[in-house]
């Protein structure tokens, strides 16, 4: 009997069907990118005996303890599980990790390694809760560049996995992990940018303190949080005298955007290591006599001001 073309094509989708049926069962039930086993239940800074809020980062140079569960949905008598903390995390104490849930059917006391920073489980269906206690190395953030030290922040970064025999992950922790000298630069510009909002500030001021925070900003992003802070000074509600004329002003941010962008060139110069010292003393004596025609007009209506971008100044002078 012969078939016609309609017919033939239903047969081959059917048959096609088939196959992709079999090819899903033989792959099994888990899948690393579709499961998560771990549940977070606490993370405690050891320093301030502090349970860490969603979203909130570990910092650099503090201890935790990191409590989860894992439940293990499925029994398989041929597998194992391992559950292992990032190897950039120091021990915070005698031993990583502490059981809590010692009935759970695929832990052995006998195998258990506290001191290890991967511990095995019999794959058992059931609930497993442990805690790792660690520190997060206080250079975490850091790096040296052109003999600048740099600071960056790690975003989802994965404390924990857990892995099954054959390798596949299907779970894990991830976290911030940030420093004091960052988060201090997030509070400040966070601040910084409600100054106009809240009327802290006066409007009139607007166009100066945007670029302020927007000059803050590029170096911080250049990895550079504590001269970003230190940029940030000036923004102080009390240092602004009231309003002058918006030549005044157009002047005030003229300068500060040439300042600013002065010194972001100088530091991407030395980040490309294209930079001699001599240059770079220019590039900052440049910067600091933008910095001292601010401070002549700024002194003639409030004197903190003028001494605010003197501390600038200053602080430019130091570090060459």
């Amino acid at each position: 009997m012969r078939l016609s073309g309609g017919m033939r094509r239903i047969l081959r989708a059917a048959g096609l069907a088939v196959i992709l049926l079999c090819i899903g069962t033989l792959s099994g039930p888990v899948s690393a990118q579709q499961t998560n086993w771990v549940t977070v239940q606490t993370i405690r800074d050891l320093a301030g005996a502090v349970s860490l809020q969603s979203g909130q980062p570990l910092l650099a140079g503090h201890s935790y303890n990191l409590t989860v569960a894992v439940n293990v949905p499925f029994s398989q008598p041929t597998s194992d599980f391992e559950v292992t903390l990032d190897s950039r995390m120091n021990a915070g104490g005698p031993q990583f990790w502490y059981i809590a849930t010692a009935s759970y059917g695929g832990y052995d006391p006998s195998q258990f390694t506290p001191g290890s920073r991967t511990i095995r489980f019999k794959q058992v269906q059931g609930d497993l809760a442990l805690s790792a206690v660690f520190s997060v190395p206080s250079d975490f953030t850091i790096s040296d560049s052109g003999g600048l030290r740099l600071r960056f922040p790690a975003d989802n970064y994965r404390l924990l996995a857990v892995t099954v025999t054959g390798g596949s992950v299907v779970g894990e922790v991830k976290a911030k992990i940030s420093d004091g000298t960052i988060e201090n630069y997030l509070n400040a510009y966070a601040q910084g940018s409600t100054l106009i909002s809240a009327g802290k500030i006066d409007s009139t001021y607007a166009r100066f303190v945007n670029d302020v925070l927007k000059r803050s900003q590029a170096l911080y992003g250049l990895g550079l949080a504590e001269e970003a802070t230190t940029l940030l000074v000036v923004l102080d509600p009390g240092a602004f005298p009231a309003p002058p004329n918006s030549a005044v002003i157009t002047y005030l941010t003229a300068a500060m955007g040439v300042s600013a962008a002065l010194a972001v060139v100088f530091v991407i110069l030395v980040l490309r290591g294209r930079t001699k010292s001599g240059y770079a003393n220019l590039v900052v004596n440049g910067v600091q006599k933008e910095l001292a025609a601010l401070e002549i007009t700024a002194a003639q209506y409030d004197k903190n001001l003028a001494d605010r971008l003197k501390v600038m100044r200053d602080k430019l002078g130091e570090a060459t």
